[in-house]
């Protein structure tokens, strides 16, 4: 079949002991309205149920790869997108799942508006209960994607994304450094806006994420984010630069408040107070007065 030999889009799912979710993950994948796809799943040999999920998915549309990352999510991501078969590539976590109209929604707008990269709202999950109150909102950057996304952060959740695949070979796939670990994502989508791609915002939620205690908003991200922005910090003019600065600082005040209730030094403090944008000062003035009337 065609379709199989040369789909319309590869969906590149990297695992690892996530059999619980993965069978989720894959069966909304499989109650899409758009069928013309391939998914491509990379795992880092689990050792739980995982190997008996996959098992269960007989169709030639479901390739399994087996890979040693070393914790690096990016060398799964990467194999993915070079083993697989289409011109648009979409990912998704293996804790994730979508919408059934997701992909046809989709393919549609790339058909229509040729974008180079698409992503969209999720709705927000914990256990197996979903809030539909709770939303991931992203935003549709304006003019300059570049500067929009150093200087006000990254709107862009991973199992939102797809893209193409030229896209991605055009500015070297995933980088996979370590130090980077948990902000790759966040340096792929500044990579591709520096090369003056198209983005396209969906204002829709299409899928579904998955809050657990491991997921990346629980940990400290300030020094990854930190070598995320750094190659393109001269892209930006030093009152922005400093706004970006204040916005990775806050989020490293709020993670030492709220999971180690450490104080801030003063210094910080006054730096994000005079240097971040408006919502962040009053984040971090109602997360001081929390913190101080509480402990």
């Amino acid at each position: 079949m065609d379709t199989i030999k040369n789909p319309i889009v590869s969906i590149v799912i990297p695992s690892y002991n996530h059999g619980n979710f993965l069978k989720l993950a894959l069966d909304s994948i499989f109650s899409q309205s758009f069928t013309d796809w391939e998914v491509i799943i990379v795992d880092n040999h689990s050792t739980d149920n995982t190997d008996e999920v996959l098992e269960s998915y007989n169709d030639p549309r479901v390739r399994v790869f087996k890979i040693k990352n070393d914790g690096i999510i990016a060398v799964s991501r990467n194999l993915g997108i070079q083993k697989s078969r289409s011109e648009l590539i979409a990912f998704l976590d293996s804790d994730d799942y979508w919408d059934h109209k997701k992909l046809a929604k989709v393919v549609e707008i790339f058909q229509k508006h040729q974008p180079d990269i698409l992503y969209h709202d999720m709705f927000v999950f914990e256990g197996n209960v979903t809030n539909k109150n709770k939303v991931v909102k992203s935003r549709a950057f304006k003019n300059d994607a570049l500067r929009d996304l150093l200087v006000k952060g990254n709107p862009i959740f991973n199992s939102s994304v797809v893209v193409r695949k030229k896209v991605l070979s055009e500015v070297g796939l995933i980088d996979s450094s370590p130090y980077l670990v948990g902000a790759e994502d966040y340096n792929t989508w500044l990579k591709i806006a520096e090369k003056g791609y198209q983005f396209f915002y969906l204002n829709e939620c299409l899928g579904y994420y998955r809050e657990h205690s491991q997921s990346v908003s629980n940990k400290n991200m300030a020094l990854v984010m930190r070598k995320a922005v750094e190659p393109f910090k001269n892209k930006v003019s030093s009152i922005e630069e400093k706004r970006m600065y204040s916005r990775i600082m806050y989020f490293e005040i709020k993670f030492n408040f709220l999971k180690k209730k450490i104080r801030p030094e003063k210094e910080d403090l006054l730096f994000c107070l005079k240097n971040a944008d408006f919502s962040i000062k009053l984040r971090l003035i109602f997360l001081v007065i929390n913190f101080y009337f509480t402990h």
